[in-house]
């Protein structure tokens, strides 16, 4: 594991002072019901799946965007990641995998496993170190970005646990006691996409 995902680890630890969580505070009424997650989800896919007809990279540079976007919002508003969220990556990863013959179906397990294990690893040691909604975003992302290239999942990790040490001094007081990795993650997964297209 690298030094930066450890240190990562350590500050997505909630602590006592951190922000209260679905455990401690009950459920956050404030949080939009699944139909609407459905929905965002649901538009998110057929947007790039339209895009998928320029070109197979357009569709997943298009649903990373559209699903980073949402989930960098319910990670960073409401500390959650929707599980319709992940599983439409998923299925849209499959799809594309059964669509297009340039896109083999073993690179999107491969990537969906690679990306995730590490930090599966540090879930199924401490569980308050990484929330499992990161795990499975994680399998997820490296599903869709499997479809490109299978180690751009694993990449996209580095970079994100890179920026969210970097950036430290300069975040919130709460982001420094609970890191949101979702939306590092996010934010990380643009621009490896980008170089990925431009190199092929």
């Amino acid at each position: 594991m690298s030094p930066a995902l450890g240190q990562v680890a350590e500050m997505t630890a909630l602590d006592v002072g951190g922000p209260p969580t679905l455990s401690r505070a009950g459920p956050d009424r404030s949080y939009p019901a699944m139909p609407v997650w459905a929905g965002v989800s649901g538009a998110a896919t057929l947007v790039a799946v339209a895009s998928s007809l320029v070109s197979v990279g357009a569709g997943v540079l298009v649903a990373v965007v559209g699903f980073g976007a949402v989930v960098g919002v319910a990670d960073v508003v409401w500390r959650r990641i929707p599980n319709v969220v992940c599983v439409s990556m998923a299925v849209l990863a499959v799809g594309f995998g059964l669509v297009f013959d340039s896109v083999l179906l073993s690179w999107v397990v491969i990537g969906a496993l690679g990306t995730c294990a590490p930090v599966l690893v540090l879930h199924l040691i401490n569980p308050t170190w990484v929330g499992f909604g990161d795990v499975k975003y994680l399998a997820a992302l490296g599903a869709l970005l499997g479809v490109l290239y299978w180690p751009a999942g694993m990449v996209v990790l580095w970079v994100a646990s890179v920026a969210a040490v970097l950036s430290r001094p300069w975040v919130p007081p709460a982001w420094r006691r609970a890191v949101p990795l979702g939306f590092w993650l996010s934010v990380a997964s643009v621009p490896v996409v980008d170089v990925v297209l431009v190199v092929q």
